[in-house]
């Protein structure tokens, strides 16, 4: 995992485009805490086992985590990494844009407002924009052995706590290697013809480009600003780590909402860019 432009490339249904918001300074702030009312609304209702309004499955929430090591006030503050993250490793949420060095730890956290199956790959991105082979790294029989459900609440981390290791460690496998683009599908039933493995399977170009047209929609991104820098909570911990655990409409939201503009009742689909500096950690 390389690149964080987090950009999201959005996809209509026959070819990709580039969609941002237009809002002016201060909508951002108002329209973001009407996204966060919505998504607080699915999760409360899929705990209290009640049917939400349908416009709210059309967010996708991510959060990245940059693990980093440990300081004294991570204990004080109450952080659950500082004492359970394995070596020693608190997670921070970061915001859409960070610019990553080489040898840095990441984890992502993802939560879907809608139902469903939740496919994740991964491909290279070089610098002149061409990618190498896609992988599917989620789901994998390693991992909750295959059970790749998600709902409201239900926390999903890429890698899992359970891996080895539980983190992907930033690396370029070339000079012109600029990217990792990772791909983010929910479907609401599983997706046919997919084998899993114990280990990521390829992704032929094919079978890409068929779920592209097929998922994917424009889509738009707000983030929590205020949030960037914030240690996980236990709540997360708790959640990410049980496949019963679920998050509730007082627990910390995504770091990053997509909302997607037209949702597909086959599913829907977005793309997050990690970005790496060539400059090395020191």
């Amino acid at each position: 995992m390389r690149e964080l432009l987090l950009t999201l490339t959005v996809l209509m249904s026959s070819a990709p485009l580039w969609h941002s918001m237009r809002l002016h300074a201060e909508e951002p702030v108002a329209t973001r805490k009407l996204w966060d009312d919505a998504f607080r609304k699915k999760r409360a209702a899929t705990h209290e086992g009640e049917k939400a309004e349908s416009e709210g499955e059309s967010y996708l929430g991510i959060t990245i985590w940059r693990l980093r090591s440990s300081a004294p006030q991570d204990a004080a503050a109450g952080s659950a990494e500082a004492i359970k993250e394995p070596a020693d490793w608190p997670a921070a949420r970061v915001e859409a844009g960070t610019l990553f060095k080489p040898g840095e730890r990441i984890r992502l956290g993802i939560e879907s407002a809608r139902r469903g199956h939740l496919y994740v790959l991964d491909s290279e991105q070089y610098a002149d924009g061409s990618r190498g082979e896609t992988r599917m790294v989620f789901p994998t029989m390693r991992t909750r052995g295959g059970d790749n459900r998600v709902a409201p609440g239900r926390l999903i981390e890429i890698p899992d706590l359970a891996d080895t290791p539980p983190y992907f460690s930033l690396k370029r496998s070339r000079d012109d290697h600029v990217a990792d683009v990772v791909t983010i599908l929910v479907t609401p039933r599983p997706i046919q013809g997919v084998a899993l493995g114990r280990e990521p399977q390829p992704v032929t170009t094919e079978q890409l480009a068929r779920w592209e047209r097929d998922f994917g929609s424009a889509a738009s991104r707000l983030e929590l600003p205020q949030e960037a820098g914030q240690p996980r909570t236990t709540a997360e911990r708790e959640a990410a780590s049980s496949p019963t655990r679920r998050l509730t409409h007082d627990d910390p939201l995504p770091q990053t909402l997509y909302r997607i503009d037209k949702l597909s009742p086959k599913g829907m689909l977005i793309e997050v860019s990690l970005s790496v500096s060539a400059a090395k950690t020191p």
